[in-house]
């Protein structure tokens, strides 16, 4: 009884499997990233145009954060 066919046909079998997943994976985790990179230029450009039109009610809302922040961490 022969068992070698069989295990190497399984041990194939999980090797094309596990290359598919990563495969997918990867292209799962270039998306996430392009959409990533594109919520930081939003946020960014409208920090940007927030501090251009309204400077003193960013600075406050920095401070907020800051102390929020700050309260959470000591927690």
């Amino acid at each position: 009884m022969d068992i070698k066919g069989p295990v190497q046909d399984t041990t194939s079998l999980a090797k094309n499997n596990i290359d598919e997943a990563a495969a997918s994976l990867q292209s799962i985790a270039d998306r996430t990233t392009g959409q990533v990179e594109a919520v930081g230029e939003n946020l960014r450009d409208a920090i940007d145009k927030s501090l251009a039109e309204q400077p003193y009610a960013t600075l406050l809302m920095a401070v907020g954060v800051g102390f929020v922040l700050g309260a959470i961490w000591k927690a």
